[in-house]
């Protein structure tokens, strides 16, 4: 059986389900209806959602086809008018089935004391900064990594075919500590001077990718899933995540590190992705890259911006901060902002060479569990991102002074070139003694003017033999100006 792709809306009285059917025959499409559950069946399509809330049949249900389209058009009353349902663009989330009542006698039982009673659930306040080291890791030779941490020996085999795509080696035997030490050690190795000052001084690149207007700023236009979002989220595997209070920790932060590269990765090729897209965001990305398990809000934000000013084409602190706001802000808008991002990176790494492996151990499931994690969770991490601010000090490639050296290099520089200039202007300057300027007429008028007892009355050829006179006069006295000029831009030069 097909699942068909399908849309659910509401309004105060209404569910409305839209489901494409094309090869379906209509007058043999059934519905079934009972409390959250909503069924649909016309071969081949087969379409069964678990709502968030309850529905009814009394008669007021109807459903239409329309033949050009090929979709059913399918209304169905609320059992309390008025209420409101969410999470009706959440598709992976409807698929799953409902959850199993339990049986008279669990075959498991939790036994949990007044204390255990205050343990986090989805939507219990959470702190993203404190330090947390999984006790498991000390537990096993086989460390883990993946989606919470919940995976392990995938790579004991295959490790030779994902050359390039991850930095770790062996990350099956490295446990976390070791990881971040070899993370940061790496960072410290391709952190290039020449690269970061070039892109400081040379930024005309970098002002067009600020002045870049991405998707998230304008989030009204693009807050509705298109239709391949919608038919990505319908192939997902339906099933659910139970995390405990550290598997949590380590999927919120591991959230901030993917949207960021992502974020980075969308304004630095102005919104078009690239051949490189996959291999940027994996780069930047520590999560995926070197298989990194964060800790604190604060670590995972100094790893996105140490990795921004290391691996990618722009390496600039501006630019960086920019990234960072863009983050900032993708959160601040929610579920539907953060989920459309990962289906995005989703869709991304399915189309690189290698990089699809991330999909498989993380992106998948950060698309599912989006879908299901309680609101609280999404807005504390967003609360917490918001707090985290940086300074090029809190870095560690002594930014701020490499910096300063680079200008007072740049401003000395400068100076000698403005030195260089004088003296070639001053080189240039040299006695001309045939010149016949504009300004040797008006020298010539001061000397004739000595002269004007001579009769203006004569003949022409009286005036052409004055004139050569007067000519000859004039040139020894502009020599004479020129040369005591010249002296006296000599004595200035020397003084100076």
């Amino acid at each position: 059986m097909l699942t068909p792709r399908f849309t659910v809306s509401q309004d105060a009285t209404f569910i409305t389900i839209k489901i494409r059917a094309p090869y379906a025959k209509a007058s043999k499409a059934e519905t079934f209806v009972d409390g959250n559950d909503f069924r649909f069946f016309s071969k081949p399509y087969f379409l069964r959602l678990h709502l968030p809330g309850r529905i009814i049949e009394d008669g007021r249900e109807s459903a239409v086809y329309d033949v050009n389209t090929g979709y059913f058009a399918i209304k169905v009353p609320k059992e309390t008018d008025g209420e409101l349902f969410e999470g009706l663009d959440m598709i992976t989330k409807l698929l799953l089935p409902p959850v199993q009542k339990p049986t008279r006698f669990p075959l498991i039982e939790e036994i949990t004391d007044e204390k255990d009673k205050e343990n986090h659930s989805d939507e219990d306040e959470f702190d993203w900064q404190i330090e947390q080291i999984p006790e498991r890791e000390f537990e096993s030779s086989t460390f883990k990594y993946g989606f919470a941490n919940q995976k392990s020996g995938f790579f004991d085999k295959v490790q030779d075919e994902f050359i390039g795509v991850i930095d770790i080696t062996n990350p099956d035997t490295v446990p976390f500590a070791e990881r971040r030490k070899l993370r940061l050690q790496q960072e410290e190795d391709k952190f290039s001077e020449d690269h970061y000052l070039c892109d400081l001084f040379e930024n005309e690149e970098i002002r067009e990718l600020l002045n870049y207007k991405p998707w998230w700023e304008d989030f009204k236009e693009h807050a509705v899933f298109t239709d391949d979002e919608q038919e990505q989220m319908k192939n997902l595997p339906t099933r659910k995540h139970l995390l405990d209070a550290v598997e949590l920790k380590a999927v919120g932060l591991g959230l901030v590190d993917i949207i960021f590269a992502f974020a980075y990765n969308c304004r630095s090729t102005l919104g078009e992705n690239t051949v490189e897209s996959p291999w940027n965001v994996c780069k930047l990305c520590s999560t995926l890259s070197w298989l990194e398990s964060f800790e604190s809000m604060h670590d995972v934000v100094i790893a996105c911006v140490r990795r921004s000013l290391c691996f990618p084409l722009y390496r600039n602190w501006e630019l960086t901060c920019q990234v960072l706001e863009d983050t900032k802000q993708i959160f601040r808008l929610g579920r539907e902002a953060l989920l459309k991002s990962v289906l995005a990176v989703n869709r991304m790494l399915n189309d690189g060479d290698q990089h699809f492996i991330f999909n498989n151990l993380y992106v998948t499931d950060y698309c599912m569990w989006l879908q299901c994690t309680g609101a609280r969770v999404i807005s504390s991490l967003a609360e917490t991102l918001q707090k985290e601010s940086l300074q090029e000090s809190d870095i560690g490639f002594d930014l701020v002074e490499l910096e300063q050296a680079a200008r007072i290099c740049v401003e000395a520089e400068s100076c000698d070139n403005s030195m260089s200039d004088l003296s070639k202007k001053t080189a240039n300057l040299q006695v001309r003694d045939d010149d016949n300027d504009s300004d040797d007429t008006s020298d010539t008028d001061d000397t004739t003017d000595t002269d004007d007892t001579t009769d203006t009355d004569d003949d022409s050829c009286s005036d052409s033999s004055d004139s050569d006179n007067s000519d000859s006069e004039v040139s020894g006295g502009e020599e004479g100006k020129i040369n005591s000029h010249h002296e006296v831009c000599e004595s200035n030069l020397k003084e100076n």
